[in-house]
C-alpha cells in the first residue's frame, strides 16, 4: 500500500481545496466547478512534488470529470514537473559529489556510477534526458547526476522542456479518457464516490506504470522476470511457501507433546540446535582441528581498523590471501555475505556491516549441499539429500552489454532484479567474445545459484566420510543438518576426497535439492514433511535416551527477541562464546 500513499495525499489536498463532503457525485462536481480551475492547476503543480505521474493521472481524471479543463490540468502538471526537475539539476550542481554521500541519494546512486556516466552524458545527453521521462525510477538520480557532472544547463533545460512537453500532454490525455470510463461506472455507486475516485486513480496509475515498463526492453524483461518468479514456486517468498510446512510442524508438536523437541536433534549446535541465528564460528569451532574444515576466524563488532587488523592477523597465520569470504556470524540465506577480493573491498564490508563477522578462506571448486541424519538407533549416519550448486554466469559475445546478456539468459533473467543491483557499475560493459563472466561466487539460491538434485552422486565412501566428520562434532552432538562444502570435482565428492566444509546448518536447514528447476511443489512438500518427521523423531529419541528436556518455547522466543534487538551479551551467553576470545 505504500506505493498508493502519494495518490491518497494528492487527492486529499484536492478535496480540501474543493470543499467536498460525503454527498453525491453530482453535488461534489458542482462544488468543484465553483472553485477556480487555476486553483486546481496550482494544486496539481504542487502535487508533482509528491509524484509526477500520479499528478498527471489525477489531473486527467479531474479534467474528464469537469473539475478543470484539459489545458489547465496539462499546464499545471507541466510547470510543476519542469520546475521540479530543474531544481533537481541545480541541487546536483550546487551539492556536487558530496550530495551522493547523504540520504536519500546515497541509497539510489553510487559515486562510482556517476563518474562512469560522465562520458555517456557527453555523447548521449539528449537521449538520456528525453528517455528518462519514459523509464520509471531513473529521473531523480539522472537529473541530480546531470547537475553534479555540470552538464550544460541550457542543454538540460531545452531537452527537459521538450521531454516534458511530449510526456505530460499524452499522460494527462490518456488518464482523462480512461478516467471518464471508470468514473462513469462509479456513478452507479453514489455513496462510495470518492473511494471510487481513489480506486480509479490507482487503476489508471497501474496502467501507466505497465505502459512505462513495456516501453523499453529492460522494462519488458524485468516485467517478464516478475511473472516468471510468481509462476515458479522456487522463487516464492517464505511467507507464501511455508504455511503447509508450519502446519505439519504443529501436527508433529502435538504428536510428540513438545513444540521444540526437534531442537535436540542437534543440541550441540547453539542455540537450540541451530533453529535460528546460530553462530557460524561457534558451529565450526565445535569440530577438532581438521583440514577438512575451511579455516575461519571470528571478527567482533567494533572499530574498523581493529577489525581489519584481526583480518590481517588471520591471513598471516593461515596464509589465506585474497579473495577471502566475509559473512555475518549469524547469517540469513546469504544476506550480507561478501567475497572480498582486495583490502579495499574487505574494508568496505567491515564499514557497512558493523555486527560480528566470520572471515573464511576462499575455497575454489564445485559447491554441494549434503543433508545428513543419524538416528540414535542407527549404526551410522545417512545422507538423505545431495544438491549441486551451479553458480550463475553469462558468456560474452563481444557485442551485447552485460545487462543485455543477463536479460537474454533464461536463468539469469529470473534473478535480474538482484543482478542489476549487484552489477550496476558494469551493466554497460561489453564482455569479450567467449569470456565467461561470473555473476555470483556463492552457492546461495537467493543470489542466483541454481540448485540441482545430485543424489545420484552418493556413494558408501562419501557417506562414511561425512559420518566420520559428523561424529567428531563436540559440545552435545550433531545428528541432523546440512553441510555446505566444496570439492575439486564431482568425482572427488564421490570418493570422499578433497572435501572442505564451509558451513554446517542445524535443525532449520533444508534439503535444498527440492529447489531443482521444474520440480513439483508437491514433491518438495513431501520431502520437507519427511525431513521434519525425522527431526522430531530423532529429537524425541535423544530426549528418551539421555533424559534431557527440550528448551521451552519462552526460552526460544526470548533468544529470538534478544537477537532482533541485538542484545549481544544475551546472545553470546546463549551461544556460549567469550567476547574476548579469538576462537
Amino acid at each position: 500500500m505504500k506505493r498508493f500513499l502519494p495518490a491518497v495525499l494528492i487527492l486529499l489536498s484536492l478535496l480540501v481545496l474543493t470543499g467536498c463532503e460525503d454527498t453525491s457525485i453530482a453535488d461534489q462536481l458542482e462544488k468543484a466547478r465553483e472553485m477556480s480551475g487555476w486553483m486546481v492547476g496550482l494544486t496539481l503543480a504542487l502535487s508533482t512534488l509528491i509524484s509526477e505521474d500520479l499528478a498527471c493521472v489525477i489531473g486527467g481524471i479531474l479534467a474528464g470529470e469537469g473539475h478543470t479543463t484539459y489545458f489547465i490540468a496539462t499546464m499545471g502538471c507541466f510547470l510543476g514537473i519542469y520546475i521540479e526537475d530543474m531544481l533537481l539539476y541545480w541541487a546536483g550542481r550546487a551539492g556536487g559529489m558530496g550530495l551522493l554521500r547523504r540520504a536519500p541519494l546515497k541509497w539510489m546512486i553510487s559515486e562510482k556510477k556517476v563518474r562512469k556516466g560522465e562520458e555517456m552524458f557527453e555523447q548521449h545527453g539528449a537521449k538520456l534526458i528525453f528517455t528518462s521521462r519514459f523509464v520509471p525510477g531513473s529521473r531523480l538520480p539522472l537529473y541530480v547526476a546531470a547537475g553534479i557532472l555540470e552538464y550544460p544547463a541550457w542543454k538540460f533545460a531545452l531537452y527537459m522542456f521538450i521531454a516534458c512537453g511530449v510526456w505530460t500532454p499524452i499522460l494527462v490525455a490518456f488518464s482523462m479518457k480512461v478516467g471518464e470510463k471508470l468514473m462513469g461506472w462509479l456513478e452507479i455507486y453514489e455513496k462510495y464516490a470518492w473511494k471510487g475516485l481513489i480506486g480509479g486513480v490507482i487503476v489508471v496509475y497501474l496502467l501507466v506504470k505497465l505502459i512505462e515498463a513495456l516501453w523499453t526492453y529492460r522494462g519488458r524483461r524485468l516485467l517478464e522476470a516478475k511473472f516468471l518468479r510468481i509462476r515458479e514456486w522456487e522463487f516464492w517468498p517464505k511467507w507464501v511457501f511455508y504455511p503447509p510446512v508450519l502446519l505439519r510442524i504443529l501436527f508433529l508438536a502435538i504428536r510428540y507433546r513438545s513444540l521444540t523437541v526437534f531442537t535436540l536433534a542437534s543440541r550441540g549446535i547453539k542455540p537450540y540446535g541451530g533453529l535460528a541465528y546460530a553462530s557460524k564460528h561457534a558451529v565450526l569451532n565445535s569440530f577438532p582441528k581438521d583440514h577438512r574444515i575451511a579455516r575461519f576466524q571470528l571478527i567482533w563488532e567494533g572499530d574498523v581498523e581493529e577489525r581489519m587488523a584481526e583480518l590481517g592477523l588471520f591471513q598471516r597465520e593461515t596464509g589465506a590471501e585474497y579473495p577471502v569470504v566475509l559473512k555475518p556470524d549469524a547469517g540469513d540465506r546469504g544476506k550480507n555475505v561478501v567475497v572480498a577480493r582486495s583490502e579495499a573491498e574487505a574494508r568496505e564490508q567491515m564499514t557497512s556491516y558493523e555486527l560480528p563477522l566470520v572471515a573464511q578462506e576462499y575455497i575454489e571448486g564445485v559447491e554441494f549441499g549434503l543433508f545428513y541424519v543419524r538416528h540414535p538407533e542407527w549404526e551410522s549416519g545417512r545422507i538423505i539429500s545431495i544438491t549441486e550448486k551451479k553458480l550463475p554466469y553469462v558468456i560474452g559475445d563481444g557485442k551485447r552489454t552485460l545487462a543485455r546478456l543477463i536479460f537474454d539468459d533464461p536463468r539469469s533473467l529470473r534473478m535480474a532484479g538482484f543482478l542489476m543491483k549487484k552489477w550496476e557499475a558494469k551493466l554497460d560493459d561489453v564482455p569479450e567474445y567467449g569470456v565467461r563472466f561470473m555473476l555470483g561466487d556463492l552457492g546461495t539460491h537467493s543470489r542466483g545459484a541454481t540448485f540441482l538434485d545430485a543424489y545420484a552422486l552418493k556413494t558408501p565412501k562419501l557417506e562414511a566420510t561425512i559420518d566420520d566428520i559428523s561424529r567428531q562434532f563436540e559440545g552435545g552432538g550433531f545428528h541432523f543438518g546440512r553441510y555446505d562444502l566444496r570439492v575439486p570435482s564431482a568425482e572427488s565428492l564421490q570418493a570422499g576426497k578433497g572435501i572442505r566444509v564451509l558451513e554446517l546448518n542445524g535443525v532449520s536447514s533444508e534439503s535444498t535439492h527440492i529447489y531443482s528447476p521444474g520440480r513439483s511443489i508437491w514433491l518438495a512438500y513431501r520431502e520437507l514433511f519427511k525431513q521434519w518427521d525425522l527431526a522430531f523423531e530423532i529429537g524425541d529419541a535423544i530426549r528418551e535416551r539421555d533424559g534431557v528436556e527440550p528448551p521451552t518455547f519462552r526460552e526460544v522466543a526470548s533468544f529470538l527477541w534478544a537477537r532482533r534487538k541485538q542484545k549481544w551479551e544475551e546472545i553470546r551467553g546463549a551461544i556460549g562464546i567469550d567476547r574476548h576470545s579469538r576462537k
